[in-house]
Parts: structure tokens; sequence; C-alpha cells
């Protein structure tokens, strides 16, 4: 499902719509009693507890809302006593936290709440899980899904014993290497442009089909790396077009958030693909997505010097140019 994050403006509208969402979710349901419900529900009630962050359809209806607690408001004063909120003993308890989401502060300032939301999309794993586990283990349930929706046999983790080939030295020392950077000119420099590949290393698992089952590229489906690369490249560029759209309004910050949190995603797919820790991880991908970085690098370096500009620094995926007499591009 497709949605949108807003904030909370205080327009009679959307006090109106809160409440009845409220009402249909708690009342309804048989959560909270009606009578309770009409002092509980109060928007300036609700205000008061926090701030009110709403979740919006394509078509504007309102889905649902959460109220982001400061640590130092009087709203969390209540209940002191360490409990689990889960527990199955504390009955009471968990029939009334059924339908809510705690989050600490400190969650909030780490991912935001549009990253979370990229991590529970992304993971396919409800909010609670997500602030609970690492980023490793919300890939393994990523591949783990990939590999169900294939009719995959899972290998069960406990049993998984982490092998590399043997190989000789020379093809280690050959193989076995990070990104490139050439060492920059020393000195200072003026009118200097930066050519910057976007996504690079998620865009070569892709282009290349490059995986853990496979690590040089074949003329078959997709692997199970590059189809969840994929759709993530896509989704971020999709809110980078938005971005393009909506200039300086308000809504923006919260699409360059959901792009920037899909970012960081990438990042750790790419980077747990040799990872001991990765249920299917492999090293020779690893070497390779490496390798064709540094092919792509070296290609740039003789595009950029055949075209007359001095190659000041290089690392990884960015160009540091400049010419003389030149300058804007």
């Amino acid at each position: 499902m497709n949605f949108q994050i807003r904030s909370y403006r205080g327009t009679t509208e959307e006090d109106s719509e809160i409440t009845s969402l409220l009402n249909r979710v708690f009342v309804k349901e048989g959560y909270t009693d009606k009578l309770l419900a009409k002092k509980l529900f109060v928007p300036a009630e609700l205000r008061k507890r926090g701030e009110i962050i709403l979740a919006r359809s394509s078509a504007g209806k309102l889905l649902s809302m959460a109220i982001v607690v400061h640590s130092t408001s009087l709203a969390r004063q209540v209940g002191r006593r360490k409990i689990d909120m889960y527990s199955i003993e504390n009955r009471i308890v968990e029939k009334w936290s059924q339908g809510r989401i705690y989050l600490h502060t400190r969650q909030i300032e780490k991912y935001g709440i549009e990253g979370i939301l990229e991590l529970s999309q992304f993971s396919c794993l409800p909010i609670r899980m997500v602030l609970d586990y690492s980023i490793g283990r919300l890939i393994a349930n990523r591949n783990t899904i990939e590999l169900m929706s294939r009719e995959h046999v899972i290998p069960d983790s406990n049993n998984r014993k982490y092998y590399e080939q043997i190989r000789t030295v020379e093809e280690i020392l050959d193989k076995d290497k990070a990104g490139m950077i050439f060492s920059p000119h020393v000195g200072l420099h003026e009118n200097v442009a930066v050519l910057d590949y976007n996504d690079e290393f998620a865009n070569i698992i892709v282009n290349q089909n490059i995986s853990y089952e496979r690590q040089e590229k074949v003329n078959l489906s997709l692997g199970i790396l590059p189809q969840i690369v994929r759709s993530l490249v896509e989704r971020r560029m999709y809110f980078r077009k938005l971005l393009r759209q909506l200039g300086d309004s308000p809504d923006a910050t919260l699409y360059e958030k959901r792009a920037n949190s899909i970012k960081q995603i990438l990042v750790c797919l790419y980077g747990t693909t040799a990872s001991y820790w990765n249920k299917y991880g492999n090293v020779l991908a690893f070497e390779e997505i490496n390798k064709k970085s540094r092919e792509i690098l070296l290609k740039t370096k003789d595009i950029i010097q055949e075209q007359g500009y001095e190659l000041v620094y290089s690392d990884t995926d960015a160009c540091f140019l400049h010419k003389e007499g030149i300058t804007g591009v």
C-alpha cells in the first residue's frame, strides 16, 4: 500500500478525521469504553501528549496516526514500574497495547519515522520487530522472502557453516580488493567539478546480475540480490523525482528522508554481500562488484583525461576534475 506521512496542522477537518479513526479502531472493536473515549480522544487532549503524525493514502484518506512523545513529557511518567508491554502474562496491558507501537526518542532520532517505515516495508516485518533487529537480520528476512517466492528450500541457519572456496595466494591477491582510489594532487585547487555515479554499486549489481548464487553476468532471470536491489533503486528514483516536482514544499523533507533511508539500505546490501553473518553471503560476489567498480573508474579516468581535464582526486565512485580556463559546467 502506498501512503504518505503528513504533519498534523490542527484543522477542524483533521480533528474530525482523527476522532472518527480512533473511535472506529478502539470503540467499535471493543478495546475502549464509549464514554471513556469521549474524554480520551478529544483532539485537544491528544495534542497535549506529543507531536501528532498522520499517514494518508494517495487519495488523501486518513489511514493511521502516531503520537511522538518527548522523553521529558509528563505523558511518559505513567506506569513507571518496569513491565513487558507485550507479555502474555500481562493480560490487561496486552489488550490495551493492541494496535499501538511504542517508539523511544532514540529510535526516532536514529531512523526517523520515515526511515522506520522504509525498513519495515523493505524487510516485510512489523515495526516492533524492525526496531529490535539489526540491519543484517532485516536483510536476511528479505532474502528469505525472495527465495520463498521462487519456491526454494530455506536452509536452517543454526546448521549453516560458512566456507570460502579454496584459492591460491595469487588468486586472492588478484581478486580480494576493495574500491579504487587515486591519490589527490597536493595543493589548493579552484574551479573543481565533481563527477559522481548515482548508486553505482547498486546499479552494478543489477546491470551485471551479480548475486549470492552467481558472480558473473549471465543471460538468465535476475538473481536474488539484484531483484531486491532493483526494487529499491526504482523506489528511490521515484522519491527523487517527487522531490524535483515538490521543490521547496514542506512535504519535500519527508520524501528526502525516505530516499536517504533507502540509500542506507542499499549500502548495507552491498556491504553484507560477503559478511560472515549473512546466511546467503558469498565473498566472490562481493569481489566481483568491487572489480566492476574499479573497471568503471579506470574507464572514467581515461575519458576525463582524453577530454583534456586533470584528475585532481578520485575515490571509488567519484572524480574531482579541473581544467584551466573553465569556471563552470
